[in-house]
């Protein structure tokens, strides 16, 4: 694995102190800029609160997501078939809530969150508070939809089958995890479609810290078991303050795409075509095992 991902060097004890630092003065600024960012306006949760002619199947359509969600996330639980990781020469076996330890399975169950969340705003439903939090859930969730579903298709799923890691390979073919890789995308860009969302530009600090909250998960995680599920977070490889930088500012770029594109479906009919068209270029598998 390291002739393709970069060579661990366990003699690099200050790897850690510069990654921690760059995400620590990420996490500040972040924070800084959400307490000095102004409310949510009426006008940002308009799309959830007016009624329209369809009204109706975007009800049964956020009511089938929350559905189809929620039973993935059920069948993860109660698989006790174990899903075993290696990593570097270690190895974990995850089965029941020891599976929520990835960024995938963290993100999709915000996902399930947001569709639960809507279906209630469809049913009439629909107290300011949640109104808010629904359209703060998914400035975090569509962002991060397209970056695992980017993350795993053109740098996990290669990789694996560059090293000939047959069993992760095949296991990116079941269901639940297509649904959590491919489907998550169609899903919250058909949310994207249907609602009309308007992204705020400052909003971007909420995938930032989303994204150092994993981090530091992900930190402890690797001391529990010795396993990093995504290799570029090792901060023990020479690339590692690298990875961590474009990460964030993957989340970043990847929130102004999301802006960008709430605003283009806004103006332009032929939208729908060019961003689902687009998605399906971004969940295509294109090295066979």
């Amino acid at each position: 694995m390291s002739n393709l991902v970069g060579k661990v060097d366990e003699s690099r004890p200050f790897g850690f102190v510069v990654v921690f630092t760059i995400m620590a003065a990420t996490a500040i600024m972040a924070v800084q800029s959400l307490c000095n960012m102004p409310e949510t306006s009426q006008e940002d949760i308009s799309p959830l609160m007016r009624d329209t002619e369809y009204a109706t199947p975007l009800l049964v359509m956020r009511v089938c997501f929350f559905l189809l969600c929620l039973s993935t996330l059920w069948v993860i639980l109660c698989d006790r078939t174990p899903f075993e990781f290696k990593y570097l020469g270690n190895k974990v076996s995850l089965t029941g809530l020891a599976r929520w330890s990835t960024m995938t399975v963290w993100t999709f169950t915000l996902e399930t969150v947001y569709f639960g969340c809507v279906s209630l705003i469809s049913f009439g439903y629909k107290p300011e508070g949640l109104l808010v939090f629904s359209f703060l859930l998914f400035e975090i969730v569509y962002p991060l939809a397209m970056l695992i579903t980017v993350v795993v298709t053109f740098v996990l799923y290669p990789t694996a089958v560059k090293l000939r890691m047959d069993d992760q390979v095949q296991r990116m073919f079941h269901w639940p995890v297509l649904v959590m890789h491919v489907a998550n995308l169609f899903m919250a860009q058909f949310e994207m479609l249907t609602t009309g969302y308007s992204f705020r530009d400052d909003h971007f600090v909420f995938p930032v810290l989303y994204g150092c909250l994993y981090v530091a998960f992900a930190w402890v995680w690797f001391l529990r078991t010795q396993i990093f599920y995504y290799f570029f977070l090792d901060w023990r490889r020479w690339y590692a303050p690298l990875a961590y930088i474009g990460l964030l500012m993957g989340l970043r770029v990847l929130y102004y795409v999301a802006a960008g594109i709430s605003h283009f479906i806004a103006q332009h009919w032929i939208s729908p075509f060019i961003v689902l068209t687009a998605t399906s270029f971004c969940c295509q598998f294109r090295h066979k095992p």
